[in-house]
């Protein structure tokens, strides 16, 4: 058959979705430890803000800090010495239009040590990062549940089919 076989971790196959074209077409994904989904999803989209760029008082709320996003965008920092640089503008320029376009009501920020860190607590909006490219998934764990499969990942209860096979370990 002279159909693409990709192997590859959650790390690597979100980014390359999130932030580029993705890797191949592909018709079936597997994602093993499946359990895991959510919080690898949750954990690909993670936003930090180094905490010198927030000049003054921190924002206290969610919509604080879309505000603030919008207003670094406005203000638009140059730096074009150089190819680092730019790049260093382009990449704050993208974090900030993410902050502002994608923060909301199922986020949740935190200060980290030097920086701000946000992150999605309701990753339902977010599984096209995974699920867009391919026709079929088939997601494989040990203890994954009705609740993280329907509950954390909005998949319709129509569009899924669970087959459960008989422990092969002693529960000892």
């Amino acid at each position: 058959s002279d159909q693409a076989i990709v192997i590859t971790n959650y790390a690597y196959w979100l980014a390359s979705h999130r932030y580029g074209q993705g890797l191949v077409q592909v018709s079936r994904l597997f994602c093993d430890e499946a359990h895991a989904v959510a919080d690898q999803i949750a954990s690909a989209c993670q936003l930090r803000v180094p905490g010198h760029e927030v000049k003054g008082r921190a924002p206290k709320t969610i919509d604080g800090w879309r505000l603030w996003a919008s207003q670094q965008i406005v203000e638009g920092a140059t730096d074009d010495r150089d190819v680092i640089g730019r790049l260093r503008v382009r990449t704050r320029r993208e974090r900030y239009e993410t902050m502002q376009h994608r923060l909301g009501k199922g986020w949740a920020w935190a200060q980290d040590g030097d920086q701000y860190l946000f992150e999605p607590i309701d990753v339902r909006a977010l599984t096209g990062l995974l699920f867009d490219h391919v026709t079929h998934a088939t997601l494989l764990s040990a203890t994954v549940t009705r609740h993280t499969i329907e509950t954390l990942l909005g998949l319709s209860p129509s569009d899924v089919t669970y087959h459960q096979v008989a422990m092969r370990f002693p529960l000892e």
